[in-house]
Parts: C-alpha cells; structure tokens; sequence
C-alpha cells in the first residue's frame, strides 16, 4: 500500500528490503586485569585518582577501536577488573606486562604494551598484574 504525501511515494518497509541486505558482526571481548586501583569515584574505594586511571585506560582502548565498556570495573583480593567490547576484530592484539616496555619502531603494539607507555603517570608502568585477554571474537558475516 502506498502512502501518498505530498505528491511523492512512500513504500512500505515490507517492499524495499530485499535477499541483499545483510547484517554483519564483528566484536572482540576482552578481560583487562591491573593491580591500578581503576574504580569510578561513585564506587566504594572509587577516588578521583581512580578514575583518572580508568579514564587514560578507556583513552588508550580507543586509540584502535570503540569500546563498548560491558560492566564498571570491579575488585578481588586487590586486582582490579574491566570487562569490554571492542566493534573492530583485531584492532589490538593481547598482552601481559613486560619489564620496561617502550613503544615499538615498527609492527603491531600491544594493548598492554599501549597502556605501560601511554599511561605511565597512572601506575600503569611498574603494574605486573596488568595482562589483556581476548575472551571471544564474534564474528558473523551473514
């Protein structure tokens, strides 16, 4: 059925869709561990230092790819927990903590990597909890 508004056509979202559209995925899940206390302020323990740190953290994530922050940052026994989506697949590779970290000449820089050179006034430098892990890779291409 057409809808005629001011001399000009409208289909129905019925009549336009057609075999050859497609929706596609593509999401890499990542688990980010620190011993850097990265609570927001309103948390309890959360300080403005804290959440300067997760700030530099979310900066730097964003550096390669969107994230999606999936929970606040949690605490156990004292490491600290980020849980997030990034919608670019691949866009950092994962990592742990490396003694004197420096960024690279040339290739791929690792998240951690990233986050020992760029957030060195945060902590980030000197944390060896600090690790990256990949938990999935969502991808769908139909």
């Amino acid at each position: 059925m057409a809808d005629y508004t001011f001399g000009v056509v409208k289909q129905a979202a019925a009549n336009i869709s057609s075999a050859e559209e497609t929706l596609t995925i593509g999401l890499d899940f990542w688990t980010l561990t620190t011993g850097v206390n990265i609570l927001i302020s309103s948390q309890t323990n959360g300080t403005a230092t804290s959440q300067a740190a997760l700030n530099k953290l979310i900066e730097i994530i964003s550096l390669n790819g969107q994230p999606v922050i999936l929970n606040n940052p949690s605490v156990s026994n004292g490491t600290y927990t980020l849980t997030f989506a990034i919608e670019h697949p691949g866009s950092w590779v994962a990592g742990t903590y490396l003694a004197g970290a420096v960024a690279p000449t040339y290739g791929p820089q690792t998240l951690i990597n990233a986050i020992q050179v760029d957030g060195v006034n945060f902590g980030f430098s000197t944390d060896t909890v600090l690790s990256a892990t990949l938990t999935s890779e969502l991808q769908n291409n139909s």
